[in-house]
């Protein structure tokens, strides 16, 4: 995992005089997971190595560049710091609220871009085996492999799917049942966004070189 190498390599950076930091900026279709994968991994990193994490929102129109720059200083040195709301930043500019006194810029702070999109029908099937995870396992297996086949590739958020089957939390026969007809009557609603392909949590571990951009 490139966090855990990141963790790891501090003397490298020191060696080099280089600031011992990592910024990763993850982006994509809203309720993918981008919040929920990074509490999973502190949650992982703070069990290996100590780690606690840190939430800062950019959504606060009185945040700048100096008073995110005291936040960051406050934080102990190693730890996990979450920015959210990153994009609010420039909505504001565009929309003209940006002054030299509410500024936040990141120049120099994003080491590597992580794109998370809507979920795949292998997102599917897993979300389904963790949401019941007291069935039988051939019965699990059965009925999240139905579920996930009444997926439409990468059109639902991750959100999405947890909403509808907070719906069925007790009956996992009705959430298969139903997702067809749920299904049918979110595409009347809205129309999809099918412009992206996701990339799902393994994948990024796995093939390192495909879902993240390294920007060094």
């Amino acid at each position: 995992m490139d966090a855990q190498e990141f963790l790891l390599s501090e003397q490298w950076y020191s060696d080099r005089g280089i600031p011992f930091r990592r910024g990763y900026l993850l982006y994509g279709t809203p309720g993918s997971g981008k919040t929920s994968f990074v509490y999973s991994l502190a949650e992982q990193l703070k069990g290996e190595l100590g780690l606690n994490i840190y939430v800062v929102n950019l959504s606060n129109k009185s945040l700048t560049d100096d008073t995110l720059g005291e936040l960051v200083s406050e934080t102990p040195s190693r730890c996990i710091l979450l920015i959210e709301d990153v994009d609010a930043a420039f909505v504001q500019r565009v929309r003209g609220e940006s002054t030299a006194t509410n500024n936040v810029t990141f120049s120099g702070r994003i080491d590597v871009r992580v794109h998370f999109g809507n979920a795949t029908r292998k997102q599917a099937y897993e979300l389904f085996t963790k949401f019941y995870p007291t069935l039988p396992d051939a019965d699990t297996e059965r009925l999240a492999a139905e579920f996930a086949s009444k997926i439409p590739e990468t059109e639902f958020s991750m959100a999405h799917l947890q909403g509808f089957l907070m719906g069925h939390k007790r009956n996992p026969k009705a959430a298969v049942d139903l997702v067809s007809t749920w299904v049918d009557g979110h595409r009347k609603d809205e129309v999809p966004d099918n412009s992206t392909t996701n990339d799902d949590i393994e994948d990024i571990e796995e093939v390192p070189g495909t879902p993240i951009e390294n920007q060094e």
